[in-house]
């Protein structure tokens, strides 16, 4: 492991989650709930590189602290752009921008969005950051990520090197695949389920590569709560997991048996990607008061309320049978979306 990875897994934590929310639902009697804190992790500028989004930039990261990187604010450098996609929130763009004014690397936006007189605080940062902003419709910010758009972009912004939003490029997942290691290197042994929030695939695809690649299939699954309405993350998922030799082409899972390896659970979407509904307002504001840490609503209160809601299903099911092992929950870290609903 390199002394970058040591540095970075030396700062996630695993903390015990004995919160009342959890209390009193029979499915979860007698089993232990962790967090695996990598949220604890914060990097380049301000500590904005953080949770997920340190693997998923891992690459670029460790090309930038092999180059020695410039670390001088006050002039950038001429380097090749570092060019993504993002909302008015989003967390990728954020810690991206980080990592560009850390190593003097110019970055662009491709923000999914009108431009407002008042930007978000999220872009606001970036710009601060020194990342270069681009406003584009919801039509043209999908077409844009299009492999047959790189032209395009190249010609608006320059030759650079092109990261799919939310960093799930195939590099980005390898470095996913190295945040699962990480994780299971600390993992209590007596954890028999890993829970995690979803929207583009790659950290879920990175966690479920490493229990495979450590043959722990059989003792260690992954549940994938989707924060997306009508979305194919469970293909997206298997699309990942070809790269590593780990599914066929075509093959997902949608929702299944705890006998499966991983499983993504659609029903927890509060209406859609960074929506809350009126049960999850109130569960964000108990949780937010029984940690006694701010929460983002977009996948943190999403996921942890998905989980309570899941085991209280299953507590009423009449086929409730008593399961073994502990649940440990990835804190994927990233408070862009607690400052939308700031």
């Amino acid at each position: 492991m390199t002394v970058l990875l040591d540095k970075i897994k030396a700062q996630i934590t695993v903390q015990p989650l004995d919160i009342p929310l959890f209390k009193g639902i029979e499915a979860l009697a007698d089993r232990e709930i962790f967090l695996l804190r990598l949220d604890n992790i914060k990097l380049a500028h301000q500590g904005a590189l953080t949770g997920n989004k340190v693997f998923k930039l891992l690459p670029v990261l460790r090309a930038l602290n092999e180059s020695g990187g410039q670390h001088n604010h006050s002039k950038r450098n001429h380097s090749q752009p570092l060019i993504s996609f993002g909302g008015p929130w989003s967390n990728h763009l954020h810690a991206l921008a980080a990592l560009g004014y850390e190593y003097s690397v110019p970055t662009v936006g491709i923000v999914r969005a009108e431009r407002k007189a008042q930007l978000t605080p999220t872009l606001q940062d970036c710009i601060a950051m020194g990342m270069q902003l681009h406003f584009v419709s919801r039509a043209d910010f999908q077409a844009l990520q299009a492999e047959t758009m790189r032209n395009r972009i190249e010609n608006l912004f320059g030759e650079g090197t092109i990261i799919p939003v939310g960093g799930s490029s195939p590099a980005g997942v390898a470095g996913a695949l190295q945040m699962g290691d990480c994780l299971l290197d600390i993992l209590p042994e007596q954890v028999s389920s890993i829970w995690l929030a979803g929207a583009t695939g790659g950290t879920a695809a990175g966690m479920i590569a490493a229990i495979s690649r450590r043959s722990m299939v059989n003792t260690v699954s992954v549940n994938v709560v989707n924060v997306l309405k009508h979305c194919e993350l469970a293909h997206d998922i298997a699309v990942f997991l070809q790269q590593f030799g780990l599914a066929e082409p075509g093959q997902s899972v949608e929702k299944g048996t705890g006998s499966q390896a991983w499983r993504v659970l659609n029903e927890y979407h509060c209406g859609g990607y960074a929506r809350v509904n009126n049960e999850l307002r109130d569960f964000h504001t108990e949780l937010e008061a029984q940690l006694g840490e701010p929460v983002d609503t977009v996948y943190m209160a999403k996921l942890l309320f998905a989980l309570r809601q899941h085991y209280r299903a299953r507590s009423l099911s009449s086929d409730l049978t008593k399961a073994d092992g502990a649940i440990a929950i990835l804190h994927s870290g990233g408070q862009q979306g607690r400052r939308r609903c700031a």
